[in-house]
């Protein structure tokens, strides 16, 4: 009985010591959890913050200049006579120069940072474009973005319209630093701050490609208070959306992206070199993986060797976008594949007002 004792004793205290172990290392994971939550979530918070105050100021600025007594006065005039039915051509003209040139209006852009500015009305055609040698007269308002400006109309509110594209300039070169007189042609959505030359610049023996934009809108409304069209002005993505997106990124593997309802990136990835070399960016020369990249689990970790196979099967969307999209927010630590494949650790959340959701992830 005693030799049963002398057994059982060092068993129960190796028992004992392997409890007490699991539960340090199962307190030590749940600690480690927490402060990983805490971090994915401060970083998603920091750089939805950032975007939603970016996005407040370009309305204000939007706003002051729509508001501004002589601008409104010519740009209402030029909205009701404009439009596909005018028929005073003169009036038109003179209404133009007099904004252009007697208001100063593309000098006013440029000191705000932007270089484009077109006057839509309530019939969503643009009759004025500040980027043009010659009008825009009549061309109409894409379909899929004319939902936006019919809200701007209803409310009188300003508007942020999220990336689309848009072709871009005619022209030889554009100067740095600014559009100058470029022609902007034919927008149609697929999918300033600073100001859209430089990166843009292009060559005219080149075939005409698409650029991704932004615009933000604001109404012009009469003296009686009734909204009678709107002043959009054209924002550069790449330079300011994307990059306060990674105010708050960490590392070599953090980030913070934006998505819309169908899944698909409408900011621009870290990780752009790599994803074309995988055939995931594809097209004209200079795509971007903003508007281009669906935000799929490839199978496998691409950055390992792995083969995606035919690049037009269908994957699911990754596990964050998933939840998102489903009108969750939350933030997940058991590791999943992103869109290379790549086990990752993230938070995300939808943003309904605006129309897109935003993603906060780690290399796990």
């Amino acid at each position: 009985m005693r030799a049963k004792r002398d057994w059982i004793m060092p068993l129960l205290a190796a028992l004992v010591v392997a409890c007490v172990g699991w539960w340090a290392d199962w307190q030590l994971s749940q600690v480690m959890q927490e402060e990983l939550t805490d971090d994915l979530q401060n970083m998603l918070g920091a750089d939805v913050t950032a975007l939603e105050i970016w996005m407040a100021n370009q309305k204000r600025i939007a706003a002051m200049l729509a508001e501004e007594p002589r601008l409104r006065t010519l740009a209402v005039e030029l909205l009701s006579k404009g439009g596909a039915r005018a028929t005073d051509q003169m009036a038109l003209t003179v209404l133009t120069r007099q904004l252009l040139i007697g208001d100063r209006l593309r000098a006013r852009l440029s000191s705000l940072g932007y270089t484009v500015a077109q006057f839509v009305n309530t019939n969503f055609e643009v009759v004025l474009d500040s980027g043009r040698r010659r009008s825009r007269m009549g061309t109409p308002v894409p379909d899929d973005l004319q939902p936006r400006y019919a809200e701007l109309f209803a409310s009188g509110e300003p508007i942020i319209i999220t990336p689309f594209r848009m072709q871009a300039p005619e022209i030889t070169a554009w100067p740095q630093g600014g559009v100058g007189p470029g022609r902007l042609r034919g927008l149609g959505r697929l999918g300033p701050g600073p100001r859209l030359g430089g990166a843009f610049s292009t060559n005219a023996a080149a075939a005409p490609r698409e650029l991704t934009v932004m615009q933000v809108a604001a109404p012009l409304k009469d003296t009686n208070g009734v909204t009678r069209g709107a002043l959009a002005l054209i924002i550069n993505p790449d330079a300011e959306f994307t990059r306060i997106l990674s105010i708050a990124r960490s590392g070599q593997s953090g980030e913070t992206f934006a998505f819309d309802p169908e899944g698909v990136m409408i900011s621009k990835s870290r990780f752009e070199e790599q994803l074309k070399s995988w055939g995931l960016v594809a097209g004209q020369p200079g795509a971007s993986s903003a508007l281009t990249l669906h935000l799929t689990d490839p199978g496998g970790d691409l950055t390992r060797g792995f083969q995606l196979g035919d690049t037009n099967a269908y994957r699911p969307l990754i596990e964050m976008v998933q939840r998102a999209l489903n009108g969750s927010t939350g933030v997940e630590v058991n590791p999943f594949r992103d869109y290379r494949g790549v086990p990752v650790i993230g938070a995300w959340m939808w943003l309904p007002h605006y129309g897109f959701g935003v993603g906060t992830k780690l290399d796990a």
